[in-house]
């Protein structure tokens, strides 16, 4: 079993197959974590920093990496990159929409993507929001709704959409607060989590 790990997740239809990121790789279990595997296909030898199973096929699994975006069709025995995310546009953070599972947000350096297609298309930044995005959350109770970490300068910002990455606004956090991640309520709508570096949760 790794000890570099760097993201972890479980497959939704199947929670005894479990993906574990690693600073070289991915690794799998298919008993609950008791053991786990080192994933030898091709173009796996990355840093993870997330892994992102498709609601819609238990089979396809999308990567975020400081390489780009991979997406593997194979349950991660293969992987492809997404050529529209290189290592000179990385992926930052990758959410589906709960209620339909073919839409698809990618936070990257330069703005949040969208695709309606399991990320066939996509399309470009709202002018908005056409920098640095750092994290990415999506609202189980209302999908339409997100929330993202931007960086612009040396400011971080929070930027809000509530018609699906349509528009976006921006505000401010409070003073002497440096939010790290946010994490939306399962539950209930406007309520919102974040991480800091000087103030924890």
């Amino acid at each position: 079993m790794p000890t570099d790990i760097t993201a972890l997740t479980l497959e939704p239809s199947d929670p005894q197959f479990i993906y574990i990121g690693t600073a070289n790789g991915i690794y799998r279990s298919v008993d609950g974590g008791i053991s786990a595997s080192r994933i030898t296909g091709p173009n796996v030898s990355v840093y993870f920093a997330e892994i992102v199973p498709n609601p819609l096929s238990s089979a396809t699994l999308y990567a975020v990496t400081l390489n780009g975006l991979l997406k593997s069709t194979t349950r991660g025995e293969s992987w492809n990159g997404v050529s529209l995310f290189s290592n000179i546009n990385p992926p930052a953070a990758l959410v589906f929409d709960p209620v339909a599972p073919a839409t698809i947000y990618v936070a990257t350096p330069r703005g949040v993507y969208k695709s309606v297609n399991e990320g066939v298309d996509w399309q470009i930044p709202h002018p908005s929001v056409s920098y640095e995005v750092l994290d990415l959350v999506i609202e189980r109770v209302n999908p339409q709704t997100l929330y993202g970490i931007s960086l612009f300068g040396v400011n971080r910002f929070l930027i809000k959409s509530t018609n699906g990455g349509g528009t976006w606004s921006s505000s401010s956090f409070p003073a002497g607060i440096t939010p790290m991640m946010l994490i939306a309520d399962p539950n209930q709508t406007g309520v919102l989590y974040a991480l800091t570096t000087q103030h924890g949760i």
